[in-house]
């Protein structure tokens, strides 16, 4: 009896525009939202800072890295032009003289 009563109470007082807002039910919200809106703004600093700060800095670091390998294993200039002019030299064909007579058969083979 006393549910249905409290039932008819609230349905008259929003009928007379009186609705009470509970403040307690509110607050029992607002700490779990505030939770969620700090973690997710933690989580969004935190892949912000790894993809535009950490990633480039370890990618410079690897250029880096690589330059310096890079400077270690210079070419010799002089040695590898002399290289290139000796394979060239190597594929390039001399001057080939034709066969006078290009026409001539070739002899019979022997029958033993």
């Amino acid at each position: 009896m006393i549910k249905e009563d409290k039932k008819i109470q609230q349905l008259e007082e929003q009928q007379e525009g009186k609705t009470k807002i509970n403040y307690f039910k509110i607050l029992k919200l607002i700490y779990p939202l505030a939770l969620l809106a700090v973690s997710g703004g933690l989580i969004f600093t935190v892949w912000f800072m790894y993809s535009n700060f950490y990633k480039t800095m370890t990618e410079t670091q690897t250029v880096t890295t690589l330059q310096k390998e890079l400077m270690q294993n210079i070419l010799n200039k002089d040695g590898f032009d002399a290289l290139i002019k000796s394979m060239q030299n190597k594929t390039t064909a001399k001057s080939i003289t034709p066969n006078k007579n290009t026409f001539t058969p070739l002899p019979a083979p022997k029958v033993k």
